[in-house]
């Protein structure tokens, strides 16, 4: 019993003694990403590197694991993993059409070539996350796409570009109601603005950004203290040193240095200038140092440091660099012009294989259609063969019951001059006679009612059929019969309503008569004929047909 027990108990707490955890490998990455997603990412960083890579079976979990495992890196500021095995991810990604997973691959390998200052490349690889995102429902992946375009924009002097994806950036944001994105979106633009030279749109975006302030990463408020001194450096020099200060108190940044420095300078502490200059050059940065090596150099030869003058000369050939990266940036500009036409062209391309696609379903209707009246015509056809043999049938049976009437009119005769011979049999042959009686009675029953249905089918109104189906092809197209006569009226209405019975039944059943030419608008009406084609066959106007319609309803 107490080794059961004991037993049980390791059982239970192993998982909790070895900081194993048993779940499959896809919940544990599916736990990763919710860790991600929620910004826990310690948390998430630990968990994928408690993950075996030996207990990954499927391939799906493998793209997944470095994707994650890449993310978890990059956003914890520790060393990436190899390309590779990001882009082992992409190409699984790419061949299962995993447009949101492929966005993500993309973005973080394109931060990977920025680090690297490869920007050609960082910038395609952008601009391809950009576009596997453009139908995703993840409002943060597209908001973080837009922000890295505009900050890699801003750069390279794209500075127009950077600001149209800052504003991009901030519509996610809006539409997210995420304050600290929206921080990082105001700010962005407020740099581009300021990098345009309108200083008045730069400070109204950068006052936007104030109260957003403390919904930012604190690692990311030195740069948005250096990015607000700009706009006040020129007009309030020492709210921009009081900025500026703030800022390298936190993280030292060559911009900050070098504005301070360029503030001191002004104020006539050219040591000083001198000494964040010189602090300056030893950072490792994007920002470009060519305006700082002159500076150095004239203050150089200024004071008669000729020792450093020579060293300073080999190092200002670097400003051979900014020439190189402007026409760099205007390939890089060149690069996502490129890519947003080829983009284009591709969904004008996609767009015109649906058109042709629509075209080819819309042909196969017309012909199903084209199909379909030709056999409803043949059935009309059919329709009318088919009444009068019903015709036919039914003079054959008046034929019939006409002779059972004569043939007991003689047995009655024959019976009675019988009666009047055979005294004896009077009253068995009054009983015969009274039964024979009622045949025939029964029998002039049954021929008056087909005398009426062949009255109705054909008699009188024969003519009227017979000429209605001639008229009838007229009608349907939209011939005028406004001079036709009362007669061509009455046979096309005859015509009708031996087709329609059920029209017919109507008509029949108003509380009063309908006259003829308001016959003939509800016959048009029942044809499925418009207001204008009906206008045109009965030659009225408008206001004649509108006047027809409320005498018919009224008649209801």
């Amino acid at each position: 019993m107490h080794k059961t027990t004991f037993l049980f108990i390791i059982i239970v707490c192993l998982p909790s003694l070895t900081g194993c955890d048993f779940r499959p490998v896809k919940d544990r990455l599916a736990a990763v990403d919710s860790l991600v997603v929620s910004e826990k990412y310690d948390s998430a960083y630990k968990m994928v590197s408690e993950i075996d890579k030996r207990d990954i079976s499927e391939e799906e979990d493998m793209a997944h694991y470095w994707l994650l495992n890449y993310q978890t890196s990059y956003l914890t500021g520790r060393s990436l993993p190899s390309d590779s095995l990001l882009d082992s991810s992409i190409q699984y990604y790419t061949a299962h059409h995993d447009a949101s997973r492929l966005a993500d691959c993309y973005y973080y390998k394109a931060y990977r070539l920025l680090e690297r200052k490869d920007f050609d490349q960082s910038v395609l690889l952008f601009k391809k996350a950009e576009d596997q995102a453009t139908n995703s429902d993840n409002a943060y992946q597209k908001f973080k796409i837009a922000e890295a375009l505009s900050i890699i924009n801003s750069f390279t002097g794209n500075y127009a570009l950077s600001l149209d994806y800052g504003q991009k950036a901030l519509a996610h944001a809006e539409n997210a109601d995420r304050r600290d994105w929206m921080a990082y979106s105001y700010h962005r633009i407020g740099c581009a603005y300021h990098n345009l030279g309108q200083a008045d749109s730069a400070l109204l975006y950068f006052d936007k950004t104030a109260p957003y302030i403390k919904y930012i990463r604190e690692e990311d408020r030195p740069y948005f203290l250096n990015n607000l001194s700009l706009v006040y450096i020129d007009e309030h020099p020492q709210k921009a040193k009081e900025l500026l200060t703030e800022s390298l108190s936190l993280k030292e940044l060559v911009g900050a240095l070098e504005q301070l420095a360029e503030i001191y300078y002004d104020e006539g502490n050219q040591d000083e200038a001198y000494r964040l200059w010189t602090k300056a050059l030893t950072i490792n940065s994007f920002t470009p140092k060519d305006n700082i090596l002159h500076n150095l150099l004239e203050h150089d030869i200024e004071h008669g440091r000729t020792d450093r003058v020579c060293e300073r000369v080999n190092e200002i050939m670097a400003i051979k660099d900014s020439v190189i990266n402007r026409l760099k940036n205007d390939t890089i500009k060149d690069l996502q012009t490129r890519f947003d036409h080829e983009v284009a062209m591709n969904a004008a391309n996609q767009k015109l294989i649906r058109w042709q696609q629509y075209l080819g379903v819309s042909t196969v209707l017309f012909l199903i259609m084209a199909v379909v009246w030709i056999r409803k015509r043949s059935k009309d056809a059919e329709t009318i063969r088919q009444r009068e043999l019903h015709i036919h049938q039914l003079m054959l049976q008046l034929e019939e019951k006409r002779v059972q009437m004569l043939t007991a009119e003689n047995l009655i005769a024959q019976l009675e001059k019988q009666k009047e011979d055979d005294c004896q049999k009077v009253n068995e042959l009054s009983e015969e006679i009274e039964s024979l009686k009622t045949q025939k009675k029964n029998a002039q029953k049954d021929s008056q009612e087909l005398s009426r249905k062949i009255e109705a089918w054909a008699g009188t109104e024969a003519w009227k059929v017979r000429e209605g189906v001639l008229l009838m092809e007229e009608v349907k197209e939209n011939g005028c019969i406004r001079h036709w006569s009362n007669e061509k009226h009455e046979a096309l209405v005859a015509y009708y309503c031996a087709l329609h019975p059920e029209v017919a039944e109507m008509i029949r059943h108003k509380s009063r008569p309908l006259s003829l030419k308001e016959t003939l608008y509800l016959i048009l009406t029942d044809m499925g004929k418009s207001r204008d084609d009906i206008s045109a066959i009965l030659g009225v106007d408008k206001n004649t047909l509108r006047s027809y319609k409320l005498r018919i309803n009224k008649k209801d």
